[in-house]
């Protein structure tokens, strides 16, 4: 997170919020880089506020497995990801995703194609420029617009999960082999 300037967050929403809003995005969109070390002073200073709130974001972040606090220095990282955890994680994407888009399916309007539309473009966009960030923002949106409109909280609080885990590592994928 470190290779953005540092910018002061907005007065309308609570700052713990957007402190977790914004790492969770991170996460979400590999700005975070698995392996890594973080510590919570360097988020604090990236997103222009006092430790105090990026640590309680941080336990939340631990608490739904997305960071890892390394007891030696204190520093956090992504967690590793082994077979194991992958294989996991696919699978529970492929439990859920697939009913979440079932269940928007019937719900599906011309506002939600034209969403998904705009969305596409900006993927295109970001192909053609070999934007990783602008991929996995578009990405990230473009399943998200479709798992809201399923009306299925819990399942889009998991899926939510899912990708916040799995997030670091697709973009080291997307990194290495091109968007």
């Amino acid at each position: 997170m470190t290779d953005r300037p540092r910018r002061a967050l907005a007065d309308s929403t609570a700052v713990h919020d957007q402190v977790y809003d914004a790492i969770r995005q991170a996460l979400i969109i590999g700005r975070i880089a698995p392996g890594v070390g973080v510590s919570l002073r360097s988020l604090a200073a990236d997103l222009g506020v006092s430790p105090m709130p990026v640590r309680d974001a941080v336990r939340r972040l631990v608490a739904e497995r997305a960071l890892a606090i390394n007891p030696a220095n204190k520093r956090l990282s992504v967690p590793s990801l082994t077979a194991d955890r992958l294989s996991q994680l696919a699978q529970a994407r492929l439990w859920i995703e697939p009913e979440l888009a079932a269940r928007a399916a019937p719900r599906a309007d011309a506002t939600l194609i034209r969403t998904l539309q705009d969305i596409d473009a900006r993927l295109d966009a970001a192909l053609a420029a070999g934007d990783v960030d602008g991929y996995m923002l578009a990405n990230h949106a473009f399943h998200f617009a479709i798992y809201e409109r399923a009306g299925a909280e819990v399942l889009l609080s998991m899926a939510g999960g899912l990708w916040l885990q799995i997030g670091p590592f697709m973009r080291v994928v997307f990194g290495r082999v091109g968007t």
